[in-house]
């Protein structure tokens, strides 16, 4: 378990951050890669993309897209692989966001060297909150 605490306090605000790993006794812990990114919430164009993540050996890998207000046109993202950090392809289907709530989509037993998100498309009138790869064996 991970367990992430921000305390906001005082008239000249200081901010404390805990984060806490609890393994449970005789439980392996699988080593987790895992990326979020705000900016390309936030802009949303068209064949925008994430930092990428070194995925390494790891063959499980989801996508989540938060979102807040859809007013227009919801932004949907592909999650795509990469052997070489150059040439991308598809991963799984697009992930198309939703207004208020937080989707996933999880693709097992496929291996990509390096893997990121890719608006595939563009959002208007969208408040996303975090776009987030995670990636595990």
């Amino acid at each position: 378990y991970i367990r992430f605490i921000r305390t906001v306090g005082g008239t000249s605000p200081s901010i404390t951050n805990t984060v806490t790993r609890t393994v449970l006794p005789f439980m392996p812990s699988e080593p987790q890669k895992r990326l979020i990114d705000r900016s390309l919430a936030s802009t949303q164009a068209l064949n925008a993309v994430t930092p990428t993540l070194f995925q390494g050996a790891a063959n499980n890998v989801q996508l989540v897209v938060n979102a807040g207000t859809i007013t227009t046109t919801a932004p949907a993202f592909q999650l795509e692989g990469s052997e070489d950090n150059l040439n991308w392809y598809s991963i799984g289907s697009p992930l198309t966001s939703v207004a208020s709530n937080t989707v996933e989509v999880t693709v097992s037993a496929r291996s990509a060297t390096y893997t990121r998100a890719r608006v595939s498309t563009a959002g208007s009138g969208a408040t996303i909150g975090y776009v987030s790869i995670k990636a595990w064996s």
